[in-house]
């Protein structure tokens, strides 16, 4: 409902950085302002880790790769 009324707006993935498929990730139900904002392989791969352990370990190369190329910056 944020979302629609303009109060809140989605950011890339916190985990992965794409932009496309972003959902919000309560981590507390109680404070509905307060999310994360994970493309949905991510969000699953947070609420199921068991479930899709290939998708964490992509990640962590593409992260790996990034921080390789852009090291001297």
């Amino acid at each position: 409902m944020r979302v629609k009324r303009g109060t809140l707006t989605p950011g890339p993935c916190e985990t992965c950085g794409t932009t496309e498929s972003v959902e919000a990730h309560h981590e507390d139900f109680s404070a509905p302002a307060a999310v994360r904002w994970l493309c949905s392989r991510c969000h699953g791969a947070e609420r199921y880790p068991e479930a899709q352990p290939g998708h964490r370990s992509a990640v962590s190369l593409a992260f790996e790769r990034l921080a390789t190329k852009y090291q001297d910056r």
